[in-house]
């Protein structure tokens, strides 16, 4: 019996400190992103990521979206921008949700689409642009 309750002892700590840790990374996390200023987006043309169009967050807008494989809505709204509409199969990219912090992206894979965004000015590190 004591042998049971040494091993269910170690057990609770071991998780204990995997818990302390996992909240100390979500909070680190959560402390350094940053609120994007605006959304590129852009396109795989066939040679390479073309920037197709740059929109600020502060303004809301519905804005239609043409690539050669598709269409798509993209709603910036209350300073977040989320994929509406789209032709895609499974429509994917409108289940990703609102992005408003820098490097955050929402990815339309069958129409090559990438809306990503960026920060106030100079280089961001986490989309390089």
């Amino acid at each position: 019996m004591r042998l049971f309750l040494r091993k269910h002892k170690n057990d609770i700590i071991l998780i204990a400190v995997c818990l302390a840790l996992a909240f100390a990374a979500w909070g680190a996390v959560r402390l350094t992103r940053k609120v994007g200023a605006y959304v590129i987006i852009s396109s795989d043309t066939g040679s390479g990521q073309t920037e197709i169009a740059r929109y600020p967050l502060d303004k809301d807008a519905v804005i239609p979206i043409t690539t050669p494989s598709g269409t798509n809505t993209l709603t910036i709204k209350d300073g977040a921008a989320k994929m509406t509409e789209s032709d895609c199969p499974r429509h994917l990219c409108e289940n990703q949700g609102a992005i408003r912090y820098s490097g955050q992206m929402i990815v339309c894979l069958p129409h090559k689409l990438i809306v990503c965004v960026a920060g106030t000015g100079g280089a961001d590190l986490t989309t390089g642009g």
